[in-house]
């Protein structure tokens, strides 16, 4: 049997399991995922129809729980799962591309000072992104194509970086690059000014 479901972080030790969205669990797989789960020896609680996940033996960090629960319950194959692990396995074989690698060092200390302006003024963000940030900022791309880390997500907010919009029928965040950009540029003349 397989399921639609999702895990997730819930408390400091502990994993949420819960059905896919527009999907529900019935009792009877509840019942069977329950089973599955408590014979590798986790604890498990129900709320409605989702499962609270926790390894008391403190084998598992949080992480790693939810990792191994992901691969101990069986998941149904969606067209959406199928393109995510082909993205997951694109991008799994970028980190360890040493083309890109190599061309990421060349483009960080080629610009060093630039380096130090994104991360004075926006935080500190791994040598993907903070390349991909570069090439934006200097124009060889017309679109940044990395992402922002929390800290960074958190300093372009206080910024003001951002309007309210729809997002994939959501409401969410949209970030001005372009207004990222010009900071970026303009504390790049004004010697490190930032505040």
């Amino acid at each position: 049997m397989s399921y639609s479901y999702g895990v997730k972080k819930s408390a400091l030790n502990t994993a949420r399991v819960y059905p896919a969205v527009g999907k529900y669990f019935s009792e009877k797989e509840l019942n069977e995922i329950t089973l599955l789960i408590e014979r590798e020896g986790l604890t498990v609680s129900r709320k409605i129809d989702q499962l609270y996940v926790t390894d008391d033996s403190g084998t598992y960090e949080i992480n790693a729980l939810i990792d191994y629960l992901s691969k101990l319950i069986p998941k149904k194959e969606t067209k959406q799962g199928k393109k995510k692990e082909i993205r997951k396995a694109e991008i799994q074989s970028l980190r360890f591309d040493p083309d890109r690698l190599s061309h990421e060092k060349r483009v960080l200390s080629e610009n060093q000072d630039l380096v130090v302006v994104i991360t004075r003024s926006l935080g500190e963000m791994n040598n993907y992104n903070m390349t991909k940030l570069i090439e934006f900022v200097l124009g060889k791309e017309k679109r940044f194509h990395g992402m922002l880390n929390s800290t960074v997500e958190k300093r372009v907010i206080e910024l003001g970086f951002y309007t309210m919009g729809q997002l994939n029928g959501e409401k969410a965040k949209i970030y001005k690059y372009k207004a990222i950009k010009a900071f970026i540029l303009n504390a790049l003349q004004d010697n490190f000014d930032v505040g």
